[in-house]
């Protein structure tokens, strides 16, 4: 439980809000949907409405603490399942939804094998904004370039792939995305899980779509103070001293946190 008390010398209430590692009891979390984070061993895992999370950075492990976002949406379609015709392949790019995913999951994720250079798999979708583009994707055999892009290969990143899932994103500055990832070398097999294009300024936790594009709502915390603590008058001050633990996924253009109050006065 949050530690709230009147400082003798000051007479100023105070509430102390550990985040690192649990969730504060009289804390009040809210969220309109469900919410997905990273545990201890880096298993993506999913918590259900007004259920707060305690997330992990899965490219590094670092503990990050409670997760708090604004809404998002993914607006990329069967973003787990590449078979999916919403996928466009070029060339002779054999897939199948036969990995396990990043959730543990066993044929959740999708397995792409290059039958020739530079084979691809793309999704077109306008944003109307600039926005990020993401995946998770690991090495299965092979050792030439995959890329990842956001215009339809006009630009491009190179994915430093490796046996173990992390995550890969590029900044798309358009108005539409033409995600695709393209396997430079003929043979080379990958696999990649949970892609993702959302408009804002990061990369935000996986959202699952299959579909439709799916919005995860914004996280709210409240706390109420106890009436003896409440200030006399109808107005007062409220003073924030935050500290960030981290970053998700090692990236994050601004550290965003917006506090209120209200209900000042006996």
């Amino acid at each position: 439980d949050p530690r709230a008390y009147v400082d003798r010398d000051t007479q100023v209430a105070v509430l102390d809000l550990d985040f690192a590692n649990e969730f504060p009891g009289a804390v009040a979390c809210t969220r309109g949907s469900s919410g997905t984070y990273f545990d201890k061993n880096l298993v993506l895992q999913t918590a259900g409405n007004n259920v707060a999370r305690f997330t992990h950075d899965p490219n590094t492990g670092l503990g990050l603490g409670l997760l708090a976002e604004g809404s998002a949406t993914n607006v990329i379609k069967w973003c787990r399942d590449f078979t999916n015709a919403a996928w466009v392949k070029t060339g002779t790019m054999t897939r199948t939804q036969t990995a396990t995913g990043i959730d543990g999951t066993a044929n959740s994720a999708t397995r792409l094998t290059a039958t020739a250079a530079n084979d691809t798999a793309t999704q077109t979708y306008a944003t109307g904004a600039p926005s990020y583009v993401s995946v998770f994707a690991r090495r299965v055999s092979g050792s030439g370039t995959v890329q990842l892009t956001s215009d339809n290969f006009a630009a491009t990143t190179n994915m430093a792939l490796t046996t173990s899932w992390k995550r890969f994103w590029i900044v798309n500055s358009g108005a539409s995305v033409t995600m695709g990832i393209k396997i430079v070398t003929s043979g080379d097999v990958i696999e990649v899980d949970y892609a993702q294009v959302e408009v804002g300024v990061q990369v935000t936790s996986p959202i699952l779509t299959t579909t439709a594009n799916v919005t995860r709502s914004a996280d709210s915390c409240t706390y109420t103070f106890p009436t003896a603590m409440r200030p006399d008058s109808a107005s007062g001050t409220l003073v924030a001293d935050v500290r960030f633990l981290g970053r998700q996924n090692s990236i994050v253009e601004q550290d965003y946190l917006t506090v209120t109050a209200s209900g000042f006065g006996p």
